[in-house]
């Protein structure tokens, strides 16, 4: 059965090459257009504007596992071997919609406090358009 209404954010999860990111705790989804001005004197002393390019990226952040083949090692694979990857972002559930696209990972930080555990942040550019697909 889709999920209907608000639901809870633990079930979206951030998908890397079809397989769920390793002890994720959390993702943002950021899609942005360019603003191009097209203010004249014919514009009543406002500023026009009209959408430029488009451009979307994904930030992720968790616990570093060293167990774990889709966390910090994998994370760090992508950046160093420049890997295209395709990004999805979904509840898992078969009748709910998705985000989809390809891109790369452009930063990852491990962050290891003192008596504390050692966590990851990464950031990702999309790499073309990002799809939602939506189901019924």
């Amino acid at each position: 059965m889709a999920t209907t209404g608000p639901f809870n954010g633990t079930s979206m999860l951030l998908y890397l090459a079809g397989t769920s990111l390793g002890y994720s705790n959390s993702f943002d989804l950021n899609v942005n257009a360019a603003e191009i001005d097209v203010t004249s004197k014919d514009s009543g002393g406002w500023k026009d504007t009209l959408s430029g390019l488009r451009d979307w990226s994904v930030s992720a952040d968790g616990i570093v596992a060293l167990d774990s083949a889709t966390n910090a090692e994998y994370l760090q694979t992508l950046v160093t071997n420049r890997t295209r990857i395709n990004i999805k972002m979904s509840t898992d559930v078969s009748a709910d919609g998705y985000w989809h696209g390809y891109g790369y990972i452009t930063n990852l930080t491990i962050t290891a406090p003192m008596e504390d555990k050692v966590t990851f942040s990464c950031s990702f550019v999309g790499d073309g358009a990002i799809l939602q697909v939506t189901k019924t």
